[in-house]
Parts: C-alpha cells; structure tokens; sequence
C-alpha cells in the first residue's frame, strides 16, 4: 500500500518536473527572442535567468523582470 503511494506520487512529481522543464525552455526562447529584437545588452543571460526563475511558483517570474 505504501509503495503504490509512493509510485503515484513520484510519477506525478516526473511529470510536473518535466512539465515545468518544458515551460522553463519555452520562457527562455521567447525571452531571448524578445530581447534580441529589442537589443538589449546580454540577451542571453537574461533568457537564462528568466528561464530558471519560472521555477519560483509565484514571485520567479516578477524577479525576472528585474534585470532587463
């Protein structure tokens, strides 16, 4: 019983992972593709950090308005 818990609830944390990976890669290519048109100085960086805030429920993507 306890190990059928434990399967359903890492399989739904893969997914979500997974999920959110996906979301993250997203955020980051149309970020750059935003800061590229727009010129602003280290593009790719900021792809980056906006990309890897969207894993901050709530607050990640506020702070990856901060720097550009």
């Amino acid at each position: 019983n306890a190990r059928y818990h434990f399967d359903l609830t890492f399989g739904a944390l893969k997914r979500w992972f997974i999920a959110q990976c996906y979301d993250s890669l997203a955020v980051g290519i149309l970020w750059l593709i935003a800061l590229l048109i727009l010129r602003v100085p280290l593009a790719p960086f900021w792809a980056f950090l906006a990309a890897a805030f969207q894993f901050i429920p709530n607050f990640g993507p506020i702070l990856g308005l901060i720097g550009p």
